[in-house]
């Protein structure tokens, strides 16, 4: 590479990342403004009468907000660059992708929201009672927790599109798939006891949907290899 076209290309490199640091500065800012509610929110959402929410420091409320405006800053921020980035590559495949992508976002969401860290989180703090202690939650610790099991739903659920991306390039066949099943179900329940604790309720909560995700998976790139043909 020539002198002349290493300084053009640091220039172009700067001016993007300039971008991506105003863009981040701004959604930061924006995020920043509404994560009091979205604590007020996950509250009022998961956490039972019984439990009560507390800072152990002064600073953790507002590192906590901090952590919340970072961290949805960066979500956005991800798919949004991704975007950018191969703007003038897509295509219409791209296209079905990124939107099977964000509707297995959203089901995830959705799923880990409104299902499973409600019935989890009641879960969890009965055993803490039943154990004749005191749910005291620490803000910094729950609120960690909820986004935590959040993000990673929601990337677990993106398993179909590697797998189906997987067979598609012949990396790995369906046979294959189809004769490991069983030991691919023994995984999920070990991770689900990793994820959730030692309580059968949390790891079914966790196990059947990564089951169906699985078979989903084996059934769609079945389907698209027969298109192909």
């Amino acid at each position: 590479m020539e002198l002349k076209d290493f300084f053009r290309f640091s220039i172009m490199v700067r001016r993007k990342l300039i971008y991506f640091v105003l863009l981040f500065v701004v959604l930061f800012l924006g995020f920043f403004q509404v994560s009091g509610f979205i604590i007020e929110k996950i509250r009022q959402d998961f956490l039972p009468h019984s439990a009560k929410l507390i800072a152990t420091g002064m600073m953790e409320t507002i590192m906590v907000e901090i952590q919340i405006a970072a961290i949805l800053s960066l979500v956005v921020l991800g798919p949004a660059s991704a975007l950018f980035y191969f703007r003038k590559r897509i295509s219409k495949n791209t296209i079905i992708w990124f939107v099977s992508s964000i509707i297995l976002f959203i089901i995830g969401f959705s799923f880990t929201y409104f299902f499973f860290l409600p019935t989890t989180i009641n879960v969890l703090t009965l055993l803490t009672i039943d154990a004749s202690v005191s749910p005291y939650y620490s803000i910094n610790k729950f609120i960690f927790f909820t986004f935590f099991t959040i993000i990673i739903f929601c990337l677990i659920f993106q398993m179909p599109l590697l797998i189906i991306w997987l067979v598609l390039r012949g990396i790995i066949d369906i046979e294959t798939l189809k004769q490991k099943r069983r030991h691919f179900y023994v995984a999920i329940f070990v991770i689900a006891a990793v994820v959730t604790g030692p309580t059968a309720l949390t790891q079914i909560l966790l196990a059947v949907p990564l089951i169906f995700l699985y078979e989903l998976s084996i059934f769609v790139s079945g389907y698209l290899l027969k298109l192909r043909k």
